[in-house]
């Protein structure tokens, strides 16, 4: 758990890491180098979970990099899944990276959001808001 004081926000006691896939820590279905060794920093810190439509058909894979096993959204109302995924964990307790359509809904019910972009960025910008 991350314990936050956000001067104006308040405090967040953040419990769960809650990570698109797809365009956020893989491109055209391959692992983004670097990514591996900045979630497996962030595992003593969180519950790390991952939301993907599987697109490209190689989240096992993914998953196996990774040591996770990736929640499959189902086609057809994807941001809203998402969100749900969220709430489900208690969105109170949850920061969430992604950078999709599909992630905004998710991006607006959790505690701490982060909008990943551009990809080249992301495995410096992955920690940057959360350590």
């Amino acid at each position: 758990m991350i314990e936050l004081n956000i001067p104006g926000l308040g405090d967040y006691n953040l419990e769960h890491l809650v990570m698109d896939v797809i365009g956020t820590l893989a491109l055209d279905g391959q692992l983004i180098d670097g990514v591996a060794e900045k979630i497996a920093s962030l595992r003593d810190q969180f519950t790390v979970h991952l939301l993907t439509a599987d697109t490209h058909g190689r989240q096992a894979t993914i998953d196996q990099q990774l040591g996770l096993t990736a929640m499959r959204i189902m086609p057809g109302g994807e941001a809203m899944q998402k969100a749900e995924y969220v709430r489900k964990l208690g969105s109170e307790h949850v920061a969430a990276i992604g950078q999709g359509a599909n992630d905004a809904e998710m991006l607006t019910v959790h505690a701490l959001g982060y909008v990943s972009c551009p990809w080249k960025a992301l495995p410096k910008k992955l920690c940057l808001p959360l350590i």
